[in-house]
């Protein structure tokens, strides 16, 4: 399982959003090009409401979301979401394994 935290704007509100994850790496002798994700659970943590993101501002909150009831584009948001954990934590392990820093 793997967490990726992202920030969604809903309704007008700029929220945190927790998405637990997992999803089957790629797999060349196959032929897939990409990862395949699936969303297990998504987590409002808490929101913004001024929609500025300032953290004096901030209100937490633990809502779980129904995944069932997303529409296409909010599940692909949370797809993207967990592409770029993905991409930024392959990025991070290549780096460690060939002694790079930032």
């Amino acid at each position: 399982m793997h967490i990726a935290t992202t920030q969604f704007q809903l309704l007008g509100t700029l929220w945190d959003v927790e998405i637990e994850f997992t999803y089957d790496p790629v797999e060349p002798e196959v032929g897939l090009f990409s990862e395949i994700v699936y969303v297990e659970e998504v987590w409002l943590l808490g929101y913004h409401p001024e929609g500025n993101g300032k953290s004096s501002d901030y209100v937490p909150c633990h809502i779980k979301c129904d995944i069932s009831a997303f529409t296409p584009a909010e599940a692909q948001m949370c797809e993207d979401a967990c592409y770029e954990y993905i991409k930024k934590a392959a990025r991070e392990a290549f780096d460690d394994s060939h002694g790079y820093e930032d």
